[in-house]
């Protein structure tokens, strides 16, 4: 395993709340609070203007004055492939060094925000210290997944492309650890998850897809093995669970049943036979089957939980009005969250 490091010129950064701190190690073996070289941080209130960071404020925090940096939270844009993608980052109130990303996919038609309610990942987030970025589709919010029947498809949007830049950019602007970047997945989110996979497994350590697979004609042999949690419902009324056709604007296109991908998963990453458990009975008309391969290639694992009578919604989720997701969904399980379980499994995971 490599040893995880980031180059971040200063000793810390605060941002929006957060506290970035990368100590070197004579102040990681005084405890000393973090500084920027040369600006001491003494009144509260002052700002500064630093040429790499913009401008810093000085404030107080539990007791300490420390370097805030107000605009590290909120919408980001960036210029990729001749169009101008966004993308909303969440930040926790305290990072540590070596800080890891997820990049969470929403489903289609929709945006960072809904992502944000349907997942509760910021609160997870917050409670482990890692980023989330929350990328927004095109063309009515949709990402081309390779299906060929979304709109971000029909233009001939490259959103791999984009993946790849997001990576780019926030490990170069934000001390992102590049062994420990993860892409999580809801929907349409999941299938364009379970693409990155397939294409770029240099840039991802793991994955997380929720109620989707991929398209059966879309070539998947990554050159290396990648982590992969596969959540689905048995009673998806939109992504079947067995495989066949699903719909979406630009008409259908057969999908490969969950199942039969988890096993192509540990068939490519040379897994060992599944482990199976359950969990407690949670009175809500759900219940919830886990297969476990572990100790596959290069240390990676093929996690697949099945949601018995669950549908095409985001385990442990509510979004809270107006984000709720709608009854027609089906029913959504509450024995286990997804955000919660997919950073336990990212987090045992580094590429």
């Amino acid at each position: 395993m490599r040893k995880l490091g980031i180059a971040v010129a200063i000793g810390a950064i605060v941002a929006s709340g957060a506290i970035l701190t990368v100590p070197s190690s004579a102040q990681a073996a005084a405890k000393t609070p973090p500084r920027v070289p040369g600006m001491a941080c003494v009144r509260a209130g002052k700002t500064v203007t630093t040429a790499k960071y913009g401008r810093l404020r000085c404030a107080r925090l539990d007791g300490r004055k420390i370097w805030r940096y107000p605009q590290l939270n909120g919408t980001k844009t960036l210029r990729v492939g001749g169009m101008t993608r966004s993308y909303v980052l969440h930040v926790p109130a305290v990072m540590n060094p070596n800080v890891p990303l997820v990049i969470s996919l929403h489903g289609d038609p929709s945006n960072p925000a809904e992502q944000q309610a349907i997942t509760g990942y910021n609160a997870t987030s917050n409670a482990n210290g890692f980023i989330v970025a929350y990328p927004a589709g095109t063309h009515e919010g949709s990402w081309a997944d390779g299906r060929g029947t979304t709109d971000a498809d029909k233009y001939g949007v490259n959103d791999v492309q984009f993946m790849r830049a997001l990576i780019a950019s926030l490990k170069s602007k934000y001390g992102v650890n590049s062994h420990r970047v993860y892409v999580s997945g809801y929907s349409n989110g999941a299938y364009m998850a379970e693409r990155l996979a397939c294409q770029i497994p240099g840039k991802i350590a793991a994955i997380t897809a929720v109620s989707g697979t991929l398209p059966t004609d879309l070539p998947c042999a990554p050159a290396r093995a990648i982590s992969v949690l596969q959540i689905h419902g048995t009673a998806d009324p939109f992504v079947p669970y067995n495989g066949g056709m699903v719909s979406d604007t630009n008409g259908s296109s057969p999908v490969v049943g969950t199942p039969t991908m988890v096993e192509r998963w540990r068939s490519m990453n040379g897994c060992p036979a599944p482990s199976t458990s359950s969990l407690p009975d949670n009175g809500d008309g759900t219940s919830v089957s886990i297969s476990s391969a572990v100790g596959c290639r290069a240390g990676s694992a093929v996690v697949f939980y099945t949601v018995n009578n669950g549908g095409h919604t985001w385990p442990g989720g509510t979004g809270g009005p107006p984000f709720e997701q709608p009854s027609s969904f089906g029913k959504t399980t509450t024995a286990f969250s997804a955000s919660d379980t997919s950073w336990a499994f990212f987090n045992s995971h580094v590429r």
